[in-house]
């Protein structure tokens, strides 16, 4: 199995290299458009671009539909079976107002490929889907033949429910609440709400002192001279180059009056 996730990681990468030639949204219609119910009244959109051979599911970044998939899905189409999943709460699939942890997701793309009789298929994430890809492995194993995890490697994409992170955490206290309000004498629920809304707190705790506590250096004038001066600096405190449009923002701001103090302190909300 592990040689032929290294084989589509391959195709993933050099298809995207080909996409990179033309607009990424000028991609060709999907096949076949449907709606999976996964949940009473929740369904989700489901692209398929046709092809044969091992089944590909894609998994679409936070904010984005499977429509973002329209260019490479097709390319890929030449080598495997495609299909594209658009998430609950966005495009045209279904908002519920609970069901956005990380487990939830998860039973979504799971139900998904029961539904339509997917077997053994190749999941591939983009970025915040390196959530479902784990859920599904944790919660579902043996579902998926592989996972592909593409720029999916921020603590949500190891998601760990014995430390939690702060989105998914606070996902899961909504529906607790959410469950809360409408039975207030179930003990066990309200355990369980209070369990989770100390590990949601743990969370937030630790992304305030990551924001609060995040402090380089103040900036010398030498680091103000110029837009790739001011792109070096912030480069030796973040570890990373930083986009060019944010510096030049900032180096604006400075030199048309904007205070250069702030920019050693809580250097990451600058950003």
């Amino acid at each position: 199995m592990g040689q032929q996730i290294w084989v589509t990681a391959f195709a993933l990468i050099a298809c995207a290299a080909c996409a990179q030639n033309g607009s990424w949204f000028q991609g060709e219609t999907a096949l076949k458009t449907q709606f999976v119910e996964v949940q009473p009244d929740v369904k989700l959109e489901v692209l398929d671009w046709g092809g044969t051979g091992r089944n590909l599911v894609l998994l679409a970044g936070l904010g984005n539909t499977a429509h973002v998939f329209d260019s490479l899905g097709p390319k890929l189409a030449a080598h495997y079976h495609v299909i594209g999943i658009t998430r609950r709460g966005f495009g045209q699939s279904s908002a519920p107002q609970t069901g956005y942890d990380p487990r939830r997701l998860g039973d979504d793309f799971v139900a998904v490929i029961a539904a339509l009789h997917v077997t053994d298929p190749v999941l591939v994430g983009h970025s915040i889907a390196g959530e479902e890809l784990s859920a599904i492995s944790t919660y579902h194993q043996g579902r998926a033949a592989g996972l592909v995890y593409l720029d999916a490697g921020a603590p949500f994409a190891l998601y760990n429910p014995k430390h939690g992170d702060y989105t998914p955490a606070l996902a899961q206290l909504r529906d607790d609440l959410s469950a809360l309000q409408k039975n207030l004498f179930d003990d066990g629920l309200i355990s369980k709400t209070l369990t989770d809304m100390m590990l949601f707190q743990a969370n937030l705790a630790e992304i305030r002192g990551e924001v609060e506590c995040g402090t380089a250096p103040a900036p010398k004038a030498s680091d103000l001279a110029s837009i790739s001066a001011l792109q070096s600096y912030m480069k030796g405190y973040l570890g990373g180059i930083i986009p060019k449009r944010r510096c030049a923002r900032i180096f604006a701001s400075v030199r048309t009056g904007g205070s250069a103090s702030g920019l050693g302190t809580g250097i990451r909300t600058n950003l």
